[in-house]
């Protein structure tokens, strides 16, 4: 285990392999630690642990987290992870992930997951904000129902860039989703989910969904993280009653928004917030 002690770290190039707990730990008295080019592989516990109370984003690029029993990333606070791979195959990363956002700020940009676990959670995010970027993951299980990129918090999971298969035929991979009222969810306009059993499950609110018109009276939607830059689009998804023209919407910053159409009008429409 190489632990990282003194402010401004910067670990290049090692492998840790095997061992009983963590690949690397960075402790609660480090700041800006930089990891680069590491090969974290078959750890009894993580591939790299970041403990809550550092000071500051940790960095981790170009590094290989593979096979650790628990999760490849543990980030107990803010970690900007770039280009990371996690592949795994006999110990498969058993019921945990990849890449587990506990709290803070975290980045993910640039990455590869692929595991048979059928608890697999590649990505997951507890609490705190996360953005994750330009990866593929892949779900080979054909009788769980993993996620692909989870929220299980008070979380805001920001998703664009991201493709998520399964291997096989059959394969119940759910792409995103949240088990947590509390987790919002932003999905950008260019993820692949297509060959996911089920395309996305949330339990709390998203970026795009339905909503139902109830005429001329106003029908909301929650989505906190609305901000005064976003736009709401609608389309027409199923007729329901005498639809005219397209609901007014009328957008509230940190709370959400809401449609107003004609009388009579009870469709169903899809609205994206991007």
């Amino acid at each position: 285990m190489v632990t990282a002690y003194s402010t401004g770290t910067d670990i290049s190039g090692p492998t840790d392999w095997a061992n009983s707990i963590s690949g690397i730990y960075v402790d609660a008295t480090t700041s800006t630690t930089s990891i680069r080019g590491s090969k974290d592989e078959w750890n009894g516990v993580d591939g790299i642990t970041v403990a809550s109370g550092v000071i500051g984003p940790t960095l981790i690029s170009d590094s290989d987290v593979s096979d650790d029993v628990n999760t490849g990333i543990d980030a107990y606070t803010d970690v900007i992870a770039k280009n990371i791979t996690c592949l795994g195959n006999t110990n498969a990363m058993t019921g945990h992930s990849c890449f587990y956002a506990r709290a803070g700020v975290n980045s993910l940009d640039g990455f590869e997951f692929q595991s048979a676990d059928l608890n697999w959670q590649p990505v997951l995010v507890g609490t705190g904000r996360a953005k994750i970027r330009n990866g593929v993951i892949t779900a080979d299980d054909g009788t769980g129902y993993p996620y692909g990129v989870k929220g299980a918090g008070a979380d805001v999971v920001d998703v664009d860039h991201v493709t998520v298969n399964g291997a096989h035929a059959g394969t119940n991979v759910i792409g995103f989703g949240s088990t947590s009222a509390s987790s919002l969810f932003r999905e950008g306009t260019s993820n692949d989910l297509h060959l996911c059993a089920v395309r996305t499950s949330y339990a709390g609110p998203s970026s795009r969904g339905t909503i139902v018109a109830n005429g001329t009276t106003a029908v909301s939607q929650a989505f906190s993280d609305l901000t005064a830059s976003d736009i709401v689009g609608l389309t027409l998804t199923t007729v329901g009653g005498t639809p005219g023209h397209m609901p007014l919407v009328t957008q509230t910053p940190g709370t959400g928004f809401s449609i107003t159409s004609v009388a009579g009008d009870t469709s169903t429409y899809t609205y994206v917030i991007q």
